[in-house]
């Protein structure tokens, strides 16, 4: 081999090792920024995650609050308007089991709110009537 061949050949190689160090180069920089978007998506699907969990909580507060309400509101009325002493006494158990009911489910509940946003309980209870 003369001195040209061994030029060329060595810059051939010089040139391979540039184009090695720029796909090493890419190849770190892709993966970088997979691992970014992987953090940046498991970062957002956690905050839906959050978000859809409160609301869920807030529909489900309302669904089971409503109907214990109800039954709540209409044992008043009975207590009101009933004369007989054994219809009373009934009615009067309706009530307070509802309102314990209700005291436990709004317990749950906050405490649901709570854990899920990460905060401590505000004590957003409902109170219906007075306690018999």
């Amino acid at each position: 081999m003369d001195v040209t061949e061994l030029k060329a050949r060595e810059k051939h190689i010089q040139t391979q090792a540039q184009e090695k160090r720029r796909l090493v180069a890419n190849e770190a920089a892709a993966k970088e920024a997979s691992r970014l978007k992987s953090q940046f998506l498991a970062n957002v699907s956690c905050e839906t995650y959050h978000q859809s969990e409160r609301t869920n909580t807030c529909q489900m507060s309302h669904e089971i609050r409503t109907p214990i309400s109800g039954v709540i509101g209409m044992a008043e009325l009975l207590m009101e308007g009933d004369e007989e002493e054994d219809h009373r006494e009934i009615t009067e158990n309706i009530y307070r089991s509802a309102n314990a009911l209700l005291s436990v489910i709004n317990d749950i509940l906050d405490f649901s709110v709570s854990t899920s946003d990460g905060r401590s309980s505000n004590n957003r209870h409902l109170k219906m009537g007075n306690d018999c």
